[in-house]
């Protein structure tokens, strides 16, 4: 395991507590324009997601499928490291609990109770409608892209109101249900 990935882990016995908001983040149709193949990442939609990880203090969590393949990881971080975003930031990735994009959801559902982070400030943006896959758990986290636009400005603006929100007293009791 990744040494800053371990220390995040270990940052705090409370959970969400002092930590940042976490963006779970996809990268095909969101950081880059959607072609057949592997696209090139946009220097434009990168400079929409460091402001806003700028502006909200946003941290990182791979949710992507370039997260399973090392050169995709590669690519990514150095497109990010030239867009003056820090590896540090990188703080995490989503287990991978099924092939596609198809259980993305689930698979931010298990990364945050893994970690006692469910009442953590949290988004997720993606070119996959993920509010499909788990209406209830998704609802006031997530920003939908379109894959061949990506990160836009308004995209990116909605995704910092979205990791500014308070979460709902009554969004805590269901997650504490869980």
């Amino acid at each position: 395991m990744p040494k800053l990935f371990q220390a995040f882990l270990e940052s705090s016995d409370t959970p969400g507590a002092g930590r940042h908001p976490l963006l779970f983040q996809d990268v095909d149709g969101v950081l880059n324009r959607y072609v057949e193949g592997t696209p090139e990442l946009d220097p434009a939609l990168l400079r929409n997601l460091k402001g806003t990880l700028d502006s909200t203090g946003a941290d990182l969590v791979l949710s992507t499928q370039w997260r399973k393949y090392r050169d995709h990881r590669l690519r990514l971080q150095e497109a990010l490291q030239q867009s003056g975003i820090p590896a540090e930031r990188i703080v995490g990735e989503t287990p991978s609990l099924c092939g596609g994009p198809y259980c993305r959801a689930k698979e931010i559902k298990e990364f945050l109770t893994a970690r006692g982070e469910l009442e953590t400030r949290w988004a997720a943006v993606d070119d996959v409608d993920l509010s499909v896959q788990d209406p209830e758990f998704m609802k006031g986290h997530f920003v939908k892209t379109d894959p061949l636009r990506g990160l836009t400005a308004a995209k990116a603006s909605e995704l910092q109101e979205t990791l500014k929100a308070d979460t709902e007293p009554s969004r805590l009791s269901f997650l504490r249900a869980l």
